[in-house]
């Protein structure tokens, strides 16, 4: 069975989503900071007037982190908490594969994906987007969306 995604890159590391959860790729735009938040949360961005949160993968990926470049993407997903954004280096773009080449995610992984794509080029950490927010999470998501809506 041949399935699609959309593949993109934060440093070294190549992650990806199913496409049906991608909803679209924007250019970096400014991030508004929210004081307090969990190390998680980057801020919102107001995007055709809706408040969309932004995470920081490189957070969880334990990875350095950086200041927002202009040719950064933000990926802008669906979880079964709403839209969310994340950073990426750069999107790859949509690659299309096959569930042979699928493995389940190993325990270093498992909190964050659902499955390790093998392809030609290398692996591909295929992002459960189920996992990037938790009940934990959901304090520090709302205060978010609260403080952007209470200053627009």
């Amino acid at each position: 069975m041949e399935s699609t995604l959309v593949t993109f890159c934060i440093e070294n590391s190549r992650i990806a989503f199913p496409v049906k959860v991608v909803q679209r790729v924007i250019w970096a735009l400014r991030i508004t900071p929210v004081p307090g938040q969990n190390k998680k949360f980057i801020g919102v961005i107001n995007l055709e007037e809706e408040v969309i949160p932004i995470i920081d993968l490189r957070y969880i990926l334990g990875l350095r982190q950086c200041d927002l470049e202009l040719d950064d993407d933000i990926v802008i997903v669906d979880t079964s908490f709403g839209q969310l954004g994340l950073i990426a280096d750069r999107v790859e773009g949509v690659q299309e594969y096959l569930s042979s080449q699928v493995s389940p995610a190993g325990k270093e992984l498992e909190s964050l994906a659902s499955s390790v794509l093998r392809a030609d080029d290398g692996l591909v950490i295929i992002v459960d987007p189920s996992k990037l927010i938790n009940e934990d999470d959901l304090p520090a998501l709302r205060k978010l969306i609260a403080a952007k809506a209470g200053n627009s």
